[in-house]
């Protein structure tokens, strides 16, 4: 006896589909670890950022801070290297450079200049 009218997919189908699966589930996956590897770098570039606007605004409040110094400090659980150079261009300005450096490889992470009137 013949059976008319079956209904169901056939193990080809099956198999087409579940390897349609896995290459969207692949691509997907290394969507997603690009986008979590550029926040990473994101936010470690706003953190050095932070860090250097500190720096740049205590040289502008405090006299005793226009020399050049390097220092550690903690920004975001993480750590940075931070340096100031202070560039005298005559006896009425200074020029200011901040460098912040990630603290394990010492890569330059971010870097701000800027120029201070002296009274």
């Amino acid at each position: 006896m013949k059976i008319k009218n079956q209904q169901g997919f056939t193990l080809i189908e099956i198999l087409v589909a579940i390897g349609l699966l896995a290459l969207i589930m692949g691509i997907s996956m290394q969507i997603f670890t690009a986008n979590s590897k550029t926040l990473i770098h994101l936010e470690e570039k706003v953190l050095s950022q932070f860090v250097a606007e500190n720096i740049m605004v205590s040289s502008y409040l405090f006299e005793e801070e226009l020399l050049n110094a390097t220092g550690n400090v903690k920004q975001g659980n993480k750590e940075f290297l931070w340096k100031r150079e202070i560039i005298s261009q005559d006896n009425k300005s200074v020029q200011i450079k901040v460098k912040v450096f990630d603290s394990e490889n010492k890569r330059k992470l971010y870097e701000l200049n800027s120029f201070r009137v002296l009274n």
